[in-house]
């Protein structure tokens, strides 16, 4: 009995595990969902915060983005509705901010290894021990960013399955950070992650079966769009988006003068969830553009 009580039938595990949480304590189920998005709503603000944060921003600039960005139509209709749509919000934050912040860091590092040699050209007899040391250290912390970066993405997933879709993003910032040394131990763990969350969506749920057809219908969102749901996907964004729309073509306009160069990783969160769900999905099974948000944000601060 506990085994069948932990199990869950659609394809977002931990709100609906938090739903039944709730049902249990006597909560009735919609007005359980619609605490959840609330929640899930308010926590969202604190990675977009930190995503304009780690871009450089003081607070004021960086509460304003985010404020705005939450207050998109799309947002508040999530947040108002008793579902997961939220958490494919929060997810998408969460993804978003640890991908901008391993970002942050890697022009970090390079710049003071171009400081840390320059400083040093004259003097490499006193400097080499420092230097092993140092590079040890910028391995073992490499290591461990790309440790909470798997996290971070699993995490996402398994809020909203939809944000499974952002993996080739986390693979495409592994494979082009410039520590080589450490290289295979961090795509050990972002291939990795996957693997985890496959395993456990599919403890979570009946069968192999049954898993695999709740997971294909939610990364399809319902897989049965066509020429109308896929030009609405492509088209509706600015008004759906709002604020965050503004930002999001001013990041649009950025990356194709040149951003997908020094941030190819965020064009491919941004463009591969939004290209696989406009080609199968259809607007009343998945609520879209969500996803899109953070990147609202640095549009945003753009400005």
């Amino acid at each position: 009995a506990p085994a069948a009580n932990a199990r869950v039938e659609g394809p977002h595990v931990v709100p609906e595990l938090l739903a039944r949480a709730l049902v249990a304590f006597g909560i009735a189920p919609e007005p359980a969902w619609f605490v959840l998005a609330a929640f899930a709503f308010a926590f969202a603000w604190l990675p977009l915060v930190r995503i304009a944060r780690d871009r450089g921003w003081e607070h004021g600039p960086a509460f304003a983005a985010a404020s705005l960005a939450l207050a998109a139509p799309v947002v508040l209709v999530a947040s108002t509705t008793p579902d997961a749509r939220a958490f494919r919000l929060l997810g998408a934050s969460l993804a978003c901010a640890a991908l901008v912040r391993g970002i942050a860091r890697e022009r970090t590092d390079v710049a003071h290894a171009h400081a840390h040699a320059n400083a040093h050209e004259n003097a490499h007899e006193h400097a080499h021990a420092h230097e092993h040391a140092s590079a040890a250290r910028d391995a073992s912390r490499s290591v461990r960013a790309a440790f909470g970066r798997a996290l971070a993405w699993l995490a996402a997933s398994l809020l909203h399955a939809g944000n499974a879709w952002t993996w080739p993003a986390f693979l495409a910032f592994e494979l082009l950070v410039a520590e080589r040394s450490t290289r295979a131990r961090r795509l050990a763990f972002v291939c990795a992650a996957p693997v985890v969350f496959a395993l456990v969506f599919v403890a979570l749920h009946a069968n192999v079966g049954s898993a695999a057809h709740v997971l294909e219908r939610a990364l399809l969102a319902g897989g049965s769009g066509g020429p109308g749901p896929l030009l609405a996907w492509t088209t509706l964004w600015p008004l759906a988006l709002g604020g965050a729309g503004v930002g999001l073509a001013a990041w649009l306009v950025g990356v194709a003068r040149g951003g997908w160069k020094r941030e190819p990783e965020l064009v491919l969160f941004a463009l591969v969830p939004w290209t696989a769900e406009a080609l199968g999905g259809a607007l009343d099974w998945e609520l879209p553009w969500l996803e899109l948000v953070p990147l609202g944000v640095l549009g945003l601060l753009a400005l």
